[in-house]
C-alpha cells in the first residue's frame, strides 16, 4: 500500500495528477481538503480551526482511507502554507498507524507562475463577476479589473507554494509543465510510486484530463494550442501588473525556459520586466 501527501496550489494540477494515478494504478482512495475548509478569497480571509477540529478532519479522512482498502491513498490540500509541519507530521503519522504502508511520500506540485496566473487570475475573475456558476468565463476586461486589485496577493499565492516545496528537504516535487508534455516523465513517476506504466491508460487518462483546463474550455483546442492561448491571454497582464522580483527569481531557477520566453516578449515593450 502507498500512501502520498499532495499539497499544491489552486489550478497546479492537483486533480489532473490524481485521475492520472488513478488510471495507472486501477483505483486508489482519495481524500481532498479536509483540513482547513476555508476559501483562499484574498478578500474574504476566514479563521482557521483549532487543535480539536484539526483532529477530527484527520480521523475522519483516516477512516475513509482505511474503509476503501485501495492500494493507494492520497490527501491532497490545495492551500500550500496552511498547515504547519508539526500538522503535517501528525498526518503522515496517522497514515503510519492505521494504513500501515509500505511507502509514503509528500509530494507538491508546481506549475510556472505565468501558466498557473493566466489560469488562477481567469478562474477568480468569473468567481467574482459572476459567482460560482462554472458554466461562465470572464473576459478579458474583467479579468483585468480582477487583476488590477488582487495581483499583488496572486503572485504571493504562488510563491507561497514554491517556498513551501523549496524549503521542505522531505518533500519532493512534481513538475507540472513536464508532467503534461512528457510521457516519459510520467513513466518515471509511475516507477517512483511502485506502479506499472500502462501506455494505453496513460494516454487515455491525458486525453481526458488534460484537455485545455476549465479556465479556457474548448474542445475544439489541443493542450498545445491552449497554453499558447493562455500565454497570449495573459501577456496584458503582466505588462500592467509586473511580477515581483522574488517571482522573476524564483521562477527562473525552476522554469528558467518559460521564463525567459516571458522576458523576451516583455523586454522589447519596456514594461513588466523587473529583476
Amino acid at each position: 500500500m502507498i500512501f502520498i501527501f499532495l499539497e499544491g496550489a489552486k489550478r497546479s494540477g492537483n486533480h489532473l495528477f490524481v485521475d492520472w494515478l488513478a488510471a495507472q494504478a486501477g483505483a486508489l482512495a482519495h481524500c481532498n481538503n479536509y483540513f482547513y475548509r476555508v476559501d483562499e478569497d484574498v478578500d474574504a480571509p476566514r479563521p482557521e480551526p483549532d487543535a480539536a477540529e484539526f483532529e477530527t478532519s484527520l480521523q475522519s479522512a483516516m477512516a475513509y482511507l482505511v474503509r476503501s482498502g485501495r492500494p493507494l491513498s492520497i490527501i491532497s490540500f490545495e492551500y500550500p502554507g496552511r498547515l504547519v509541519p508539526d500538522e503535517v507530521k501528525r498526518i503522515f503519522d496517522a497514515a503510519a498507524r492505521h494504513l500501515q504502508p509500505s511507502a509514503a511520500w509528500h509530494q507538491h506540485i508546481l506549475r510556472d507562475p505565468f501558466n498557473w496566473m493566466a489560469s488562477y487570475a481567469r478562474m477568480k475573475a468569473s468567481v467574482k463577476v459572476h459567482g460560482v456558476d462554472a458554466g461562465e468565463r470572464a473576459s478579458f476586461g474583467q479579468t483585468r479589473d480582477n487583476f488590477a486589485t488582487f495581483h499583488r496577493q496572486y503572485w504571493h499565492r504562488w510563491l507561497r507554494a514554491y517556498r513551501l516545496w523549496a524549503a521542505s528537504p522531505e518533500s519532493t516535487r512534481i513538475d507540472y509543465n513536464r508532467f503534461v508534455v512528457h510521457a516519459e516523465y510520467r513513466r518515471a513517476l509511475a516507477a517512483r510510486f511502485a506502479l506499472r506504466f500502462d501506455e494505453v491508460a496513460d494516454a487515455n487518462a491525458m486525453r481526458a484530463i488534460s484537455g485545455p483546463g476549465s479556465s479556457f474550455q474548448d474542445d475544439d483546442h489541443d493542450l498545445s494550442s491552449n497554453v499558447r492561448e493562455r500565454f497570449e491571454f495573459a501577456l496584458p497582464l503582466f505588462e500592467s501588473f509586473p511580477p515581483p522580483p522574488a517571482v522573476w527569481q524564483a521562477a527562473s531557477l525552476v522554469f528558467p525556459s518559460v521564463t525567459r520566453a516571458v522576458r523576451e516578449q516583455l523586454t522589447p515593450r519596456g514594461r513588466g520586466v523587473r529583476a
